[in-house]
């Protein structure tokens, strides 16, 4: 059963993704798209721009979170967090500001047709923030920086040109062995680009592609179940999955997992990083060969505000 499962995805895939036409390959998209995961925004008046100390000028915090992107997210693989202030100023502890959505952060979707399915809003509440104390002066402005981290992943599939004759292939086959091969990719923050073959000897061929790091002006990557905690041992590191079914698959950096699986951890350095694979083959006819590749990280991101707690005037100086 698993292997008809299997079957079935590469002949749709073939079907979807490659087709050839007068040798030209034509590339439909498999997924939506987009470099987008879950964003993260404040809800309006929550918190408010100003507020009074002396504790009796409470408010909440509220954020409106949306998956983005093409990787379901289960309430528990996702972390929010509210930093910038001292809690125990405003009448909370360490543990009030962290929290787990209050549900799973559901995927875009897009069905036969091509029609395309959002996601609602997902909202996670911080209340009762209230500061209890007496500010020095009339006014003192506080940052509020509200983050998630979240596990996600990224899916691209593309197809490889074998050839009956590797090394000196006939003319006008069904596809071209050198060059850029067509490529499809799930929408989310860290990309796959540039997926290349090339010959390398007579019962071999040669691929590769590049891993765009997804760092952002306030997004940036760590290892998958890291909670995005850990400093520089964490950052900048994606799990890695090439899979084409065949055995004789080899990648740099990756090891091998299964036939004609490799899988492991890469460090981009918050660069792009070029991975390159190397599939051997012993092919009787001229066909194309999907492969799929797989990332899977933790990403965090974040937004900010401030908020100004103004003297109430109602403190009582005892002489």
């Amino acid at each position: 059963m698993k292997r008809l499962a299997t079957f079935a995805v590469l002949i749709t895939f073939l079907l979807v993704v490659g087709c050839t036409s007068g040798g030209k390959t034509v590339t439909l998209k498999t997924f939506i798209g987009g470099t987008q995961g879950v964003s993260i925004a404040f809800d309006k008046n929550a918190p408010p721009k100003e507020v009074f100390d002396g504790g009796d000028f409470p408010f909440d915090i509220a954020l409106k979170i949306q998956n983005k992107g093409e990787y379901a997210v289960p309430a528990a693989n996702a972390k929010v967090s509210i930093t910038g202030i001292r809690p125990q100023e405003f009448n909370l502890q360490e543990a009030d500001l962290v929290k787990s959505p209050p549900e799973d952060l559901i995927q875009r979707k897009q069905d036969s047709t091509g029609k395309t399915t959002e996601p609602g809003d997902v909202f996670v509440e911080f209340n009762k923030f209230n500061h209890v104390g007496f500010i020095t002066g009339n006014a003192l402005e506080y940052p509020i920086r509200a983050e998630i981290c979240y596990l996600y992943g990224t899916t691209a599939t593309s197809s490889l040109c074998i050839r009956k004759n590797l090394a000196n292939p006939e003319e006008n086959g069904i596809c071209t062995i050198d060059g850029s091969r067509p490529l499809s990719i799930s929408g989310a923050p860290v990309q796959i680009t540039d997926v290349k073959e090339f010959q390398r000897g007579k019962d071999s061929i040669g691929f590769s592609f590049t891993v765009k790091n997804g760092n952002t002006a306030n997004g940036k990557v760590f290892a998958r179940n890291s909670r995005c905690e850990g400093g520089r041992s964490v950052e900048d590191r994606i799990f890695a999955s090439v899979k084409t079914d065949i055995p004789g698959l080899t990648c740099q950096g990756l090891d091998a997992t299964g036939e004609g699986t490799v899988e492991g951890t890469i460090s981009t350095f918050a660069q792009d990083r070029t991975v390159t694979c190397t599939q051997r083959v012993a092919s009787p006819s001229d066909y194309e060969m999907p492969i799929t590749i797989v990332l899977s990280y933790d990403y965090r991101d974040y937004v900010e505000t401030t908020v100004t707690v103004k003297h109430s005037g109602d403190e009582t100086t005892t002489t």
